[in-house]
């Protein structure tokens, strides 16, 4: 898998699973709202946060917000590239 760190408080994870489809994680650790987040490819599998998917779509995440994607096929090679975990 694979990490960021997204401004003060924020975290992006992508793991690759077994069938190569991409689980993304986006999550807002902060009593901020987050400016610097970026809508993962795939479809949406859980929200948690006012509107969270709503406002992740438009590059932000409400405080506390946590957003999964999940991307197979064509759209699992998408995203930003981000810091490796080892």
């Amino acid at each position: 898998g694979s990490f960021a760190r997204l401004g003060g408080g924020g975290l992006r994870v992508d793991w690759r699973l077994g069938d190569d489809s991409r689980l993304a994680l986006v999550a807002n650790l902060g009593s901020e709202p987050l400016a610097e987040a970026e809508r993962p490819p795939g479809d949406l599998l859980y929200a948690l946060g006012p509107d969270a998917a709503g406002r992740l779509a438009k590059g932000t995440l409400p405080p506390w917000g946590v957003v999964f994607h999940l991307a197979r096929g064509a759209a699992a090679d998408g995203g930003p590239s981000v810091g490796q975990a080892g």
